[in-house]
């Protein structure tokens, strides 16, 4: 998302990213713009050091920085004064009180939310009012499905990383048990991601016998999925909490239906239900009803063709990045 939002200001704008931190993810920077100036400081998290802090205060000076684009609200504490008129920073999440510091946002002159339940949220929680800049994506990219006749194996995928308490795996591998209880059998579950819950839902995997059923693809790059999402039948987005749910606009992108539980982002995407399906969150036998439903319909071919309307219409990333730039613009 960061890099597609990077590669579109670029071609106006002069742009530097500035990774403070030694953890990097290599891929993102890979796909960055040749035009980027990518800068490394190189920081350990455990040094008391300020000297990467003098550094990034002086790149802001020395190359005249009209806007600073933060993307952690305490890094407003580590730049000089005058800079917190022009810095800029973005919720992405409808639980940041989890991990961020109201003073820490009170510092910044505009903070803008990933989507309209990012920022009810944030309003509700600390009364600050923040800018929607919905997130978007390169819908090109994604191949898209073109076979919509009903196949004797209903292919389904999910695509987070494993942090079960939030993304919510385990309730999609406790519907499939259900389901093949039920009897069905004609469906199968890809999960695409890594993270620390992965051998969590892996030991559920096969406490439930469903090794025939669900399968762990692990980490996948963003080409891969953008050419194979158009392969499945249905996404499943199981969140407990979420933001927006970038996942699921891909999913319509590559005119592939999705299922999401009916919390405030996904929600948002799929406009409360009209360009998608939905499911109560948390519940087991609500998921595996829907699905089971789905199995049985198949694909609606002019249901994903409006599903794939509204988010080439309302989430395309080169409108996400102009709006970034007529705020920036209003500093």
């Amino acid at each position: 998302m960061l890099t597609n939002i990077i590669n579109e200001q670029v071609v106006s704008n002069e742009v530097f990213f500035v990774v403070i931190g030694k953890k990097t993810n290599e891929q993102m920077c890979q796909k960055l713009d040749k035009r980027v100036h990518l800068i490394f400081l190189n920081r350990d998290p455990k040094s008391r050091s300020v000297l990467p802090f003098i550094r990034l205060n002086w790149i802001a000076i020395k190359n005249h920085i009209d806007v600073i684009h933060v993307h952690n609200a305490s890094t407003s504490k580590i730049l000089l004064p005058f800079f917190l008129k022009k810095t800029c920073f973005t919720l992405h999440d409808t639980f940041m009180h989890r991990y961020i510091k109201l003073k820490d946002l009170l510092r910044i002159r505009k903070v803008f939310s990933i989507s309209q339940a990012v920022a009810n949220q944030v309003q509700a929680d600390y009364g600050v009012r923040t800018i929607v800049c919905v997130n978007g994506i390169q819908c090109d990219l994604f191949e898209k499905k073109k076979d919509f006749t009903k196949k004797s194996l209903f292919k389904i995928v999910q695509i987070s990383r494993f942090d079960c308490e939030k993304k919510g795996q385990l309730v999609l591998i406790n519907a499939a048990k259900m389901l093949v209880d039920q009897g069905i059998h004609d469906f199968t579950i890809d999960f695409i991601g890594d993270g620390d819950d992965l051998n969590l839902a892996k030991d559920l995997t096969r406490n439930l016998h469903l090794k025939n059923i669900v399968h762990f693809l692990g980490s996948q790059s963003q080409a891969y999925i953008e050419k194979n999402l158009c392969s499945y039948d249905l996404l499943v987005q199981p969140s407990y909490y979420e933001g927006f749910g970038l996942t699921v606009a891909e999913a319509m992108a590559a005119k592939v239906p999705v299922l999401v539980s009916d919390i405030q982002g996904p929600m948002e995407i799929i406009d409360q239900g009209e360009f998608g399906h939905f499911f109560k969150c948390g519940d087991v036998v609500s998921c595996a009803k829907k699905i089971k439903e789905l199995v049985a319909c198949g694909v609606d071919e002019s249901a994903v063709n409006a599903a794939y309307s509204r988010v080439v219409n309302c989430y395309n990333v080169k409108e996400t990045a102009n709006l970034y730039l007529l705020h920036y613009a209003n500093l």
